[in-house]
């Protein structure tokens, strides 16, 4: 099994009993298609849940907190794809 497929069923786990998890960056690069640094740009101009910092060199977020920016995301942006008649 990879690494992200353990980590997906280790979180999918812990909601099992109603815990909301924090989620390392790999998880939020992979949830929400962006790079490190561009999770990093939203961050700073306000625009991205901001992280948690158990440690001094642990950063994590709560799930729930990047599911709610995804939807916000999503319904504030619908897709852009244009569809063109054909003469």
């Amino acid at each position: 099994m990879s690494k992200s497929a353990a980590g997906a069923a280790d979180v999918e786990q812990v909601m099992r009993h109603g815990i909301d998890p924090f989620v390392r960056i790999g998880f939020v690069i992979t949830a929400t298609g962006l790079n490190r640094s561009s999770i990093y740009r939203l961050i700073a101009a306000g625009k991205f849940p901001l992280p948690f910092h158990p440690t001094q060199h642990t950063t994590v977020w709560r799930l729930t907190q990047v599911r709610e920016w995804l939807d916000e995301r999503e319904r504030a942006q619908p897709c852009r794809i244009r569809t063109h008649a054909k003469p």
